[in-house]
């Protein structure tokens, strides 16, 4: 998936992007010269394994179409961009602690806060779904929460004192982001009962077999 400029005026296509990355949920600096968007470039993208990144955050230079990665939590999702008012940070869902939430990032000082804190966390129709936008001008952001079997619309003042975050150093190792095992570490009767089909059956010997 690549990136493309559509000039209303001349009704001509620019190609931004032109690679094998999924380029995905573009959004414009305040000034123009800028476009941050999501895209699973990355150290574990490998084409020839079949192996892909998480979604990253990254940013194009319009006028000379260089691509530059905005690494925040690591090999975890990052998506849906998107500028505040002063083209000064950029907000954007993470689930970097197993739970989607709208985090922000000054592009001054890399400096991140935690804009949300949500028991089902801030979450689309799908997994890479935009669930926040960024109302200019208003000081208001609006995002999507899933709560009792519904989606929601809920607005927050950007104003607020939101607490900075620390940077875990294996975001994908946190407890929330982590499944039930596959095999029970310890002795478990459920599932030695679950592997032996045949205990307690009677045999097959005890019915006869039909007549053909």
């Amino acid at each position: 998936t690549d990136l493309f400029l559509y000039d209303l005026e001349t009704s001509e296509t620019t190609q931004l992007t032109q690679d094998k990355y999924a380029d995905l949920q573009p959004s414009w600096s305040p000034d123009g010269h800028h476009i941050a968007f999501t895209s699973d470039r990355g150290a574990a993208t490998n084409f020839e394994l079949l192996t892909y990144n998480s979604f990253q955050l990254a940013m194009i230079e319009v006028a000379t179409g260089e691509v530059r990665p905005i690494p925040v939590f690591g090999n975890v999702k990052h998506i849906n961009p998107q500028f505040g008012d002063n083209g000064e940070s950029l907000y954007f869902i993470s689930d970097q602690d197993g739970f989607s939430d709208i985090y922000k990032l000054s592009l001054e000082n890399s400096r991140i806060s935690r804009v949300t804190n949500l028991a089902t966390g801030v979450s689309g129709h799908t997994y890479l779904a935009p669930a926040m936008s960024v109302a200019p001008g208003s000081g208001l952001i609006a995002y999507t929460v899933f709560d009792e079997l519904e989606f929601h619309v809920y607005t927050k003042e950007l104003e607020e004192e939101i607490p900075e975050v620390s940077v875990v150093e294996n975001p994908e190792d946190q407890l929330g982001r982590k499944l039930p095992p596959t095999m029970p570490d310890r002795f478990s009767r459920i599932a030695t009962y679950l592997a032996d089909a045949e205990t307690g059956l009677l045999p097959s010997s005890t019915w006869p077999s039909s007549a053909v």
